[in-house]
């Protein structure tokens, strides 16, 4: 290859990463530099300066469209809001975040990626909260169950 044909070349893969810079879509840059996407994944293939350039280009992109997503959630689009709490959080948010409650002769409580004690005890320290917060509720809290059958001693209060 010659250094007009290195040139043109060059000048093709240039032309191209502007294109997607104005389009913000490969296929889109593609179709308007005459191109189709095979000649794309072979620079990126063999072409180390232009696998960098995409990349960054793709960086680039990504914060943008972060940025998008970002606005539109502050200006109150709840399944924005929805989508970056999965996105950023994704140990709390994501589908794979589930809470499984079974009760039988005692309850079984599962977070996904949570500790289950820590959970179990979060959960009761808010029931207990909310409990005391209700009429007749610190009544309800001065009597635990003394054991397994089910028989309540009014003389032990539950919180110590």
């Amino acid at each position: 290859m010659d250094d007009k044909e290195k040139a043109r070349g060059r000048q093709r893969k240039q032309d191209f990463l502007s294109a997607l810079q104005q389009t913000k879509s490969i296929k889109k840059a593609c179709k308007l530099c005459g191109m189709n996407i095979t000649n794309v994944s072979k620079w990126t293939q063999n072409d180390n300066w232009f696998a960098s350039e995409l990349k960054l280009m793709q960086r680039t992109i990504l914060l943008e469209l972060e940025s998008l997503a970002f606005d539109q959630a502050m200006d109150g689009d709840s399944r924005q809001i929805q989508f970056l709490l999965k996105a950023w959080a994704p140990q709390r948010y994501s589908p794979n975040s589930s809470v499984n409650i079974q009760m039988k002769d005692n309850a079984d409580v599962r977070v996904a990626g949570q500790d289950p004690d820590k959970i179990k005890t979060e959960m009761a320290d808010k029931l207990l909260s909310t409990i005391k917060k209700l009429p007749g509720g610190h009544e309800l809290m001065g009597r635990v169950v003394s054991d397994e059958s089910g028989q309540e001693d009014p003389q032990k209060p539950i919180d110590g």
